[in-house]
């Protein structure tokens, strides 16, 4: 699949590029986070899996998806292995929670298929706002009587 974005939206005016897709199956950390980050200045959209998540990057730019690794559909380990392949590719941050239980390092494979950063979860708003903003740079927040 072509993950370049399409060229122009309804009408033909031009889609607004996205700063950061919020990828996970949990929908209110995926709300959470993404009005966290929007208030940070940043535009930001969110999916469930991976599958809406292409979707998404099919019809838009994106600069950094943050994506859970553990989701129904496509999880994010295919996530990041079909980014991988885009000649678009969007920077990638991996979240997972602690896998110890059952041995693995779900975070450090990530790393190994190509996430750029890794977060454990549960983390706090302001650790996932340092490196979306080590990546893109910091914006002006948005004013709450403005959001």
């Amino acid at each position: 699949m072509d993950f370049s974005p399409a060229p122009a939206g309804r009408a033909g005016l031009p889609v607004t590029p996205l700063d950061v897709l919020f990828v996970d199956d949990d929908r209110e950390i995926a709300s959470v986070m993404s009005e966290y980050l929007r208030r940070s200045g940043y535009q930001v959209e969110s999916a469930a899996d991976g599958e809406v998540a292409l979707k998404i990057l099919h019809r838009r730019a994106v600069a950094v998806v943050v994506t859970d690794i553990q989701m129904p559909q496509l999880d994010g380990y295919e996530l990041i292995m079909k980014l991988r392949e885009s000649p678009f590719r969007p920077r990638i941050i991996a979240m997972s929670g602690n896998p110890s239980k059952i041995g693995l390092d779900f975070l450090k494979s990530a790393q190994q298929l190509g996430a750029d950063r890794v977060l454990p979860k549960p983390f706090v708003p302001q650790s996932l706002l340092k490196l979306v903003a080590e990546i893109l740079g910091p914006r002006p927040p948005v004013a709450a009587n403005n959001a």
